[in-house]
């Protein structure tokens, strides 16, 4: 009984190894052949704040607010297109992440009470080394991860934890066949550590929380840090009292009536 039992765990053992997903390194995915290509997407979007809040959380609402809004749809199209990008060596370290343009001046509704401002935000995503990064752990027990859950990335190259936190990440899976990374989702890293990049090999260690993803994350997914630029679109002011134009109303002229000379009897 114990023989058969060894022979059944052996069994399992060999089916497990067989299914294991073969781990690509970075340095095979990252082809310094493969031309260096940006994807960009932008949108527009108005956000809606109470007076209160307006007064409670100041100006940086509306751009927290405008970047999450933009974010869930930009990824939502990049979902539904199935989008698929060629990873390049080539590239350098990005400066800024997050980049927020123009001046909040919002509009108050008439109805509502609302102050509302529109923003346009634009996402440039290049699949470079330099932005780049992979999920090395899940949360404990698990061997995948869904929308809301918690991961840990290897950036490649060393930022300082303040430049790549509370920013956005694009992940996906690397189809070795094709040498093509097809993306799955987004999320936000929370928080950064540095690492030794000699000993370890990447240069921070960050924390993600995964938002809206199609397939389930696992480790060795790839992760791209875009670029974003959030800009507040100027909107015209209320005219015065004082520059208001006289108004020209130009009233329809109608024909008079012709005069029918009587019948002679």
């Amino acid at each position: 009984m114990k023989q058969k039992w060894l022979i059944i765990m052996a069994a399992l053992f060999l089916v497990a190894c067989a299914q294991k997903k073969q781990v690509v390194k970075p340095v095979l995915i990252f082809n310094p052949q493969n031309q260096l290509t940006t994807e960009v997407k932008t949108i527009k979007v108005k956000v809606k704040l109470s007076s209160d809040e307006y007064k409670e959380k100041g100006k940086s609402a509306f751009w927290n607010a405008a970047l999450k809004e933009a974010m869930q749809q930009i990824n939502r199209e990049i979902l539904k297109m199935s989008m698929i990008v060629r990873p390049s060596a080539l590239g350098i370290k990005s400066a800024q992440f997050l980049v927020n343009k123009g001046e909040i001046n919002p509009k108050q509704n008439p109805y509502t009470k609302d102050l509302e401002q529109e923003f346009e935000v634009t996402l440039t995503l290049t699949p470079s080394y330099a932005v780049a990064g992979k999920v090395i752990s899940l949360k404990q027990n698990t061997y995948a991860i869904g929308t809301h859950d918690f991961c840990y990335i290897a950036v490649f190259e060393d930022y300082n934890p303040g430049e790549v936190e509370n920013r956005y990440f694009a992940i996906g899976k690397f189809s070795k066949e094709e040498g093509i990374i097809r993306l799955t989702g987004m999320g936000k890293i929370t928080q950064a550590l540095t690492e030794d990049k000699f000993t370890k090999g990447y240069g921070l260690l960050a924390q993600g929380e995964i938002y809206e993803v199609k397939e389930e994350v696992e480790v060795d997914d790839i992760i791209f840090l875009p670029k974003v630029e959030v800009k507040a679109i100027s909107q015209p002011l209320a005219a015065s009292e004082n520059s208001l134009k006289p108004e020209v109303v130009v009233e329809p002229r109608y024909l008079e009536e012709l005069k029918v000379p009587a019948e002679a009897k």
